[in-house]
C-alpha cells in the first residue's frame, strides 16, 4: 500500500483531513510536492533570430512589405517604432547574454512573439516552431509587452 493512502487510512486522519484546513493543506502539500526537474530543450533560438531577421528585417528581406503587413498586421516602419519604444521603455526587451554565456532572445524575437500572439489570438506554443521560444517564455513576453505598450502609448492612443 502506498504511503499516501496509509496516511489517511485511520478514521482520525480522515476526520482531521476534512475538518482541519491546515492539516489538509500540509498533507496534500507533502503528498503532491515532488521536485520537478525542469527539462531543458535546445530550441536554437539563435537560428530563429537569424531566420526572422533574414525573412523580414534584412536590407533585402525574403518577404516584401505586403507579406510583412500580412504577417504582422502593421507596416514595417510602425513595427520598428513599436520595437524601439518598447525596448527603450523596458530593458527586458533588449538582447543580452544569459548566465550560460549564450545570447538571449533578440529584441525582434521578443516583440514579434507578442505581436503575433495578440494579432492572431493563438496559443503560446503555436509561435514556438518559427520563433524558437518556449511557451512559458512566450506568455511572459506577452505580459511584459502589453504593460509596456500601455505605459508608452496608452495616454496618446488608448
Amino acid at each position: 500500500m502506498s504511503n499516501s493512502s496509509s496516511s489517511l487510512s485511520s478514521p482520525v486522519n480522515v476526520v482531521q483531513w476534512f475538518t482541519d484546513d491546515s492539516y489538509c493543506k500540509t498533507t496534500l502539500l507533502h503528498q503532491t510536492q515532488k521536485k520537478k526537474k525542469k527539462r531543458y530543450i535546445e530550441r536554437n533560438r539563435e537560428d530563429g533570430a537569424e531566420r526572422l531577421y533574414k525573412d523580414y528585417f534584412n536590407e533585402h528581406p525574403n518577404y516584401n512589405e505586403d507579406l510583412f503587413q500580412h504577417g504582422f498586421q502593421v507596416r514595417r516602419p510602425l513595427f520598428k517604432c513599436i520595437l524601439d519604444a518598447v525596448t527603450m521603455f523596458n530593458p527586458y526587451f533588449q538582447s543580452n547574454r544569459v548566465c550560460t554565456g549564450k545570447q538571449s532572445l533578440s529584441s525582434i524575437q521578443k516583440c514579434t512573439v507578442a505581436i503575433r500572439m495578440l494579432v492572431y489570438g493563438v496559443a503560446a506554443d503555436v509561435v514556438n516552431e518559427y520563433l524558437r521560444i518556449a511557451e512559458t517564455t512566450t506568455i511572459k513576453r506577452v505580459k511584459k509587452f502589453v504593460k509596456a505598450i500601455i505605459s508608452v502609448f496608452g495616454g496618446e492612443y488608448l
